[in-house]
């Protein structure tokens, strides 16, 4: 061999090796990093979330795909180890996809940012669930209408805060009956964005249940002038009626739906005494929101008992809120089952960004362009 110019070295055969081992390292390293960015951004700042129920038609429909401000009221502080984008199962197994933290004593809190206002749309979880940690429970979404520290009360299906009437929210719906003399064609209902429930015939009537805000409701004239139905009629209880699977369900309840209240919306630092009248209202806060895992309490003959000890007064260490749906006649919320604790409140409803019509074929109008923009 030519000394002047020498053969190159032999490529040893562990180089492409390294160098796929090299690049596999740095693509994991890559997705890792993407992983974490995503994570904190969904815990900072945004999070997506579908609705799936009814309750706020027709602010926000089933099939809406909506994102969330993490960022309007603070994001909270973990009581659980979470398998990443899991819920309350890993896929489709029976595997928790978390490790609760709340039995050692952690508890959910939060960098507060904002403030929650009155007609906001907050998402929160589901204050009812006690089986899983609270990031955990089911995401509900409704209309915040009482703050912490109001005295809140429902008359005539209007809403009051501190004795002031609120604003009702723009596409709020209530049931309405009607009675036709023929059946009517539902291209009508449809036109004026009227969801229609029930139909029933009896003799020679129509009678059909419908949800429409009022506005819509008042094409019904239209109908009413050309002689097709008789009359419609909205959905309405009477003061006196009652009842009994309203909030709380004690018998101290003597409202209904369209009439609640009054009642005072707990806050922060507000100290109250036990009564057997306030406990109705309160001991189910003090029990599953209030106290540490490792107290043991329970009320028993209209009395709260603290680790044996009877307690006649309580200060409550986190702010509450009563919420509504805007599908007013068809939701269940703080009505039914009392107030959301902040410790569950997930964020602000800010942007439709996606509407899928489920009822819909693609190139049928399944895609509701018209649905996309800001949540108000």
């Amino acid at each position: 061999m030519d000394a002047e110019n020498p053969s190159p070295d032999p490529v040893s055969p562990e180089a492409p090796r390294s160098r796929r081992r090299h690049w596999l390292l740095r693509w994991l390293s890559s997705v890792f990093w993407l992983l974490i960015v995503a994570l904190l951004f969904r815990w900072l700042v945004l999070e997506a979330f579908v609705i799936s129920s009814a309750s706020m038609e027709g602010t926000l429909l089933a099939g809406d795909w909506i994102l969330v401000s993490k960022w309007s009221y603070g994001p909270r502080s973990p009581s659980a180890l979470s398998v990443p984008f899991a819920h309350q199962k890993i896929g489709h197994t029976q595997w928790p996809a978390y490790f609760s933290l709340e039995k050692w004593g952690f508890s959910v809190g939060r960098w507060r940012f904002g403030r929650v206002r009155h007609n906001d749309v907050l998402l929160f979880n589901d204050p009812a669930d006690r089986q899983h940690p609270v990031e955990h429970r089911s995401p509900f979404v409704k209309r915040c209408v009482g703050l912490p520290g109001d005295t809140l009360e429902i008359r005539q299906a209007r809403v009051y805060a501190n004795r002031q009437l609120l604003p009702a929210p723009e596409k709020r719906q209530f049931r309405y009956f009607l009675q036709a003399r023929k059946p009517i064609n539902p291209a009508f209902f449809a036109r004026f964005g009227i969801r229609q429930d029930l139909i029933k015939k009896k003799g020679k009537e129509w009678h059909y249940t419908t949800y429409a805000t009022p506005e819509a409701a008042q094409s019904f004239k239209i109908l009413q002038k050309v002689g097709l139905i008789k009359g419609f009629t909205r959905q309405e209880q009477a003061a006196e009626e009652f009842d009994s699977t309203l909030y709380p369900q004690t018998g101290r309840q003597t409202g209904n739906a369209d009439h609640y209240g009054p009642v005072v919306v707990p806050q922060r630092g507000m100290k109250i005494p036990l009564s057997a009248n306030n406990l109705a209202w309160y001991g189910p806060l003090i029990l599953n929101f209030e106290l540490g895992p490792r107290q043991k309490a329970e009320i028993r003959d209209e009395t709260l008992y603290l680790n044996g000890q009877a307690l006649r007064e309580h200060t409550f260490q986190q702010d509450y809120y009563f919420v509504l749906g805007d599908h007013h006649h068809v939701s269940w919320d703080s009505r039914y089952w009392g107030f959301v604790p902040d410790s569950h409140l997930i964020g602000k409803a800010w942007l439709v960004w996606l509407s899928l019509d489920k009822s819909k074929k693609w190139g049928q109008g399944k895609m509701r362009w018209h649905r996309l923009g800001r949540v108000r």
